[in-house]
């Protein structure tokens, strides 16, 4: 019983990174950080255009989509592993 809910716990440590690594290649989180260089910039009193500067994206779409698409199998897991233990073990003599 330890051991699952260890391994549920491992694999939910898995979906959350995973839910943290798909959003960090979203336009999003780029543009977040876009916003953030520029204040960098600004303090600095330095110029730069950034018009010309992109941020480009560095995984496709479908790539992105199927990370979230595991961490969610992965934080579903948990609750899964965790019931299984729990439910279970409620009905042996």
């Amino acid at each position: 019983m330890i051991g699952t809910i260890i391994f549920a716990i491992i694999i939910g440590i898995l979906g959350i990174f995973f839910l943290y690594y798909s959003y960090r290649y979203t336009s999003d989180y780029h543009e977040k950080n876009r916003k953030s260089i520029e204040k960098l910039r600004k303090s600095q009193m330095r110029e730069f255009d950034l018009s010309k500067e992109r941020l480009s994206l560095r995984m496709p779409y479908w790539y992105n989509k199927i990370f979230f698409l595991l961490a969610g199998i992965m934080i579903i897991c948990i609750d899964f592993f965790i019931w299984y233990s729990g439910v279970f073990n409620l009905y042996r003599p």
